[in-house]
């Protein structure tokens, strides 16, 4: 991988190919080396977070509200497409404030990077195959944990905030699903070349990187299990990435274990039962249509939430690091004509209009937080 150069302003960086690169890799491996004194390992930190995954970035005031009923690791969605704008040209505007205003609440980000640019060949939500688009990801996962990370810029540009880095980043989503890859045909041996690069890319800023695999997703037409077996027969997979992910979607709650249990039958098939596991979404709606296979009733929603939760504490079946219950306020709805099963905008613990639903306390509850009544703004 090229050294980079950047010049900082404003948050935007450039990237150059000037051989004074050198200073800058002297200088990194002196960040690299403090970061491993300050910070604990994946292992030794260790423990099951409760928390949340987000479609959107929301605000400070809602990460208040957040951090009160007991959240304390927050997962959203970093674009690529939003943050190098032309090859070589990073633009962190609009991630920075949200960043900073959760370090200040005191809530964990653990990134999703997904989202391929423009510029970069790629088809639908795919992530790139190229060697060009390959080695684009693994710079932009190196300067995202040279941001974000430990000794990274931000906090340095911001004496005043709390130095919380990102130590946890997953790379992409659900690429099981023919949306998120290549020519619509999911591929473990594809997805396990960008996990190479993106893990590259990471460890050239931060050696202590937690890297997550992509969860996949239930029901999808290449099974999950498939998609994860081949993927682990892969070497250049298996020395790419830390920890599992899973995304439990079920009508009922009982159908998570079988999926707890299925896949730690599989890890431990493939000599891999020690990787700890993330839930990095889980969760039900209220609404929606009624063939849609996770929607309840409100109360329906916090029962099922509770029962997951009970379970996700006393399993024994997967290391656990982490439950991320998806949603945090419902979504304007999707048009009905996109899909008559349409339910992900109504899986929040609060409605659209901010009214708290049965959910939030059970789920405050879990977290060890306090809920409250008062509707968000």
């Amino acid at each position: 991988m090229r050294k980079l150069m950047c010049s900082l302003s404003g948050g935007r960086c450039e990237v150059s190919r000037k051989s004074v690169g050198r200073k800058l890799v002297c200088v990194l491996a002196l960040l690299v080396a403090t970061a491993l004194l300050a910070f604990p390992s994946v292992a030794a930190a260790e423990r099951t977070q409760v928390g949340l995954s987000v479609p959107f970035l929301v605000g400070k005031g809602d990460m208040e509200r957040m951090y009160a009923g007991g959240v304390r690791t927050l997962r959203v969605s970093l674009q690529w497409q939003f943050i190098e704008l032309a090859p070589g040209q990073y633009d962190f505007r609009r991630y920075d404030q949200f960043f900073l205003d959760a370090a200040q609440v005191g809530i964990t980000i653990l990134p999703i990077v997904e989202g391929t640019p423009p510029f970069v060949p790629h088809t639908a939500a795919a992530y790139p195959t190229g060697a060009g688009g390959l080695a684009r990801f693994e710079e932009v996962m190196q300067v995202l944990a040279a941001r974000y990370g430990p000794g990274g810029r931000l906090f340095a540009d911001n004496p005043g905030t709390p130095h919380r880095p990102v130590r946890t980043w997953q790379i992409w989503n659900e690429p099981n699903l023919g949306i998120y890859s290549p020519d619509g045909r999911p591929s473990p041996r594809s997805y396990a070349t960008l996990l190479a690069a993106g893990n590259r890319g990471l460890r050239s800023a931060d050696l202590g990187a937690e890297v997550v695999l992509a969860a996949l997703a239930p029901g999808a037409a290449y099974g999950e299990r498939e998609f994860l077996r081949r993927l682990l027969e892969l070497r250049s997979a298996v020395s790419s990435f830390d920890s599992v992910a899973i995304h439990p979607y079920a009508p009922k709650p009982g159908d998570i274990k079988r999926q707890f249990r299925e896949l730690a039958s599989l890890l431990k098939k493939t000599g891999e039962r020690d990787r700890p596991v993330w839930v990095t979404e889980f969760g039900w709606s209220t609404d929606g249509p009624k063939s849609a296979y996770q929607r309840k009733s409100r109360g329906g929603q916090a029962k099922a939430l509770h029962q997951a939760a009970t379970y996700f504490k006393n399993q024994n079946d997967l290391r656990l690091r982490g439950t991320l219950w998806f949603g945090w306020r419902d979504t304007a709805p999707y048009e009905a004509s996109i899909s008559s099963r349409i339910w992900q905008p109504y899986t929040g613990l609060f409605s659209f209009g901010g009214v708290v639903k049965p959910a939030w306390r059970v789920f405050s509850a879990a977290a060890g937080g306090r809920a409250g009544r008062e509707p968000l703004p």
